[in-house]
């Protein structure tokens, strides 16, 4: 009987410490609201403000998201505290080396804005991942620095097509499987008591 219930505590505990960890469904709606920033601004409107604002929309988002798990769930996530200022941080960084810096103040060429932004989101992804305990997301950094070297290749390469592939295969991707990471050891768990 003591098994049994020492069994159903440790389960209970894992499953709050996996409700604390979750999260990672944040970088999925990123990758959809850059997307659609991209999309846009590549086919529909064609100037610089639809960058700011996709990124705007995106940090409005995240806090947004945040605050509503934490009503709902009623647990702190580890959004709530140091990765969403790391974020908000990264999101500053990201802007300023690939935006402001190669578009106003012409450090760079204008190509290599995008390969700043990937390379600089990569390190943030791989905390992230650590953080969260999630395989996807660490691996999202190999996305982000390969289509960080292709957009830097000194040829002519097809811009959109990689920006789409990397937010597709480094955002949604790992941020719809990282939400199914971990749940067949608890069902296992689960059938063995």
């Amino acid at each position: 009987m003591d098994k049994s219930l020492d069994r159903l505590k440790a389960m209970i505990e894992k499953r709050k410490e996996n409700i604390k960890r979750s999260g990672s469904e944040i970088f999925a709606i990123w990758g959809l609201v850059l997307l659609s920033g991209l999309l846009v601004k590549s086919f529909l409107i064609n100037s610089e403000w639809i960058k700011y604002i996709t990124i705007l929309a995106g940090v409005i988002i995240q806090i947004a998201y945040v605050k509503i798990r934490y009503k709902k769930e009623g647990l702190e996530l580890v959004w709530n505290n140091d990765m969403n200022f790391m974020w908000i941080f990264m999101v500053i960084i990201i802007v300023i080396a690939g935006i402001i810096f190669p578009v106003y103040f012409k450090l760079y060429s204008p190509d290599t804005g995008s390969a700043l932004m990937y390379f600089f989101a990569a390190p943030g992804v791989f905390i992230s991942g650590l953080w969260l305990k999630k395989w996807s997301i660490k691996f999202s950094t190999v996305i982000f620095i390969l289509a960080a070297v292709l957009l830097a290749l000194p040829w002519q390469v097809n811009k959109i097509a990689i920006n789409i592939a990397s937010i597709v295969l480094g955002l949604i991707i790992p941020g719809i499987m990282s939400r199914f990471e971990g749940k067949d050891s608890s069902q296992s768990a689960r059938g063995n008591l």
